[in-house]
């Protein structure tokens, strides 16, 4: 007899809401990158929240969206949080990029609060019961690179590794196949012209990306100087931009990939007529 009764009262207060709290604003925080290495994507997550929010107000639901800049810098990152927390009382976090995500999970953690996460990085939620991710599975990507590889008798591969979770992600999933990956580690902006001469020099016949944009044009630049016309792999996201198409189409010959499904085409306009400047580099985000 108990179980109706409580039913009943759940129903009860479904109906009768007061109107106060119906028209509670929901407030999520946004960190991402609007000004740092990353800031391609943080500028297209930035498009995704003003349709987001138009898409939310024809439904008369209401959501205010709060952007904090974490530059790419997890110390940045860390402090806008706390912000985000203390002074605007977010009721949930959104974040952007694996180092960034890493360095914010303690504290949405130790607040309680949902944290969803856009990023190639897992660790944190083994510690933190209130994140969630979306985004890419690297290692799993990079694992099927590599089985793809190796069917067509790659015997040599190497792995461009970014100083980033999601390198590391890559890196296990290529030595599934290829135990003997030789590494080159490096850092946004570095020149990774001797690294890829090495890679040359030892025979290498696939190279794995496991950077943003920036870090495949800088590759394919390498690549193209030093006239070792190898295929690459990585995500699609960074490695098949329509810059780099525009920039390198012969030396992303053979490339592989993996990613999302190809974006709608209703979606892209919608982005367009938000900025019509638009590069569509990151559209994922």
């Amino acid at each position: 007899a108990g179980q109706p009764c409580a039913g009943a009262a759940l129903f009860a207060l479904g109906l009768f809401v007061p109107p106060a709290l119906a028209e509670d604003v929901v407030k999520i925080g946004v960190v991402t990158d609007l000004s740092g290495y990353g800031a391609f994507w943080g500028k297209q997550t930035r498009i995704g929240v003003a349709l987001l929010e138009k898409d939310l107000g024809s439904q008369r639901i209401p959501v205010k969206f709060v952007f904090e800049d974490s530059a790419f810098k997890p110390a940045q990152a860390v402090s806008a949080a706390r912000k985000l927390l203390a002074v605007d009382k977010v009721d949930a976090l959104f974040v952007e990029f694996s180092s960034i995500v890493n360095a914010v999970s303690p504290i949405a953690g130790q607040n309680q609060t949902l944290l969803m996460a856009t990023c190639g990085a897992t660790s944190f939620l083994k510690s933190n019961p209130y994140a969630f991710k979306t985004f890419l599975n690297y290692e799993e990507g990079c694992k099927r690179i590599a089985k793809y590889w190796k069917s067509h008798s790659i015997r040599k591969t190497g792995l461009l590794r970014v100083a980033s979770e999601i390198g590391e992600l890559c890196q296990s999933g290529a030595k599934l196949e290829f135990p003997d990956l030789e590494e080159a580690q490096f850092n946004a902006a570095e020149d990774i012209s001797s690294s890829i001469l090495r890679m040359k020099s030892h025979g290498i016949e696939a190279v794995f990306d496991s950077g943003f944009e920036g870090d495949t044009l800088n590759l394919l630049k390498a690549l193209q100087l030093q006239k070792f016309p190898v295929p690459i792999g990585g995500p699609d996201s960074d490695v098949l931009t329509k810059e780099v198409i525009r920039s390198y189409p012969k030396e992303i010959e053979g490339t592989v990939t993996f990613g999302y499904p190809e974006i709608d085409q209703k979606f892209e306009q919608r982005v367009l007529a938000e900025d019509p400047a638009n590069s569509r580099t990151g559209l994922e985000a």
